[in-house]
């Protein structure tokens, strides 16, 4: 078992396929090598997938305190060049002046395969071992 979260349980194919999946929806938003990636989230899997899929695409992960006020997001996002912000839907508010941000829905928080909005452009990862990664 890769991932416990709450009722949820991610053998590592799963795991996995989703940190491509989710590589493949980061660089159709043009995230590559040494872009600086904010997270302002709290622990999930997409906490999860997130930091493990911008590593590797060889960009930067920024993990943010979620406890930060809005000016502290935007001060520390915008010192390390930061050039995209994902945070989870309800901490928007501290996110509301900055560049680009993307929200994290609960539902998307719980399981990558739900990103929006280029979903449907990006190409589903092959997993390695296909009885176990559901698609």
């Amino acid at each position: 078992m890769a991932l416990v979260y709450g009722d949820e349980h991610i053998v590592f194919a799963e795991l996995m396929c989703r940190i491509e999946t989710t590589a493949g929806w980061l660089a159709a938003r043009g995230i590559g090598p040494g872009d600086v990636v904010a997270l302002l989230m709290k622990n999930s899997p997409a906490f999860l997938e997130l930091t493990f899929a911008i590593s590797h695409l060889g960009a930067v992960s920024l993990p943010l305190n979620y406890r930060l006020a809005a000016e502290e997001v935007g001060y520390i996002s915008d010192n390390a060049g930061a050039r995209l912000l994902l945070c989870d839907e309800e901490l928007a508010a501290a996110a509301v002046d900055l560049g680009q941000v993307v929200c994290v829905e609960v539902a998307t928080q719980r399981n990558s395969r739900r990103w929006p909005p280029l979903r449907k452009r990006v190409p589903r990862c092959t997993p390695r071992l296909p009885m176990i990664c559901s698609v």
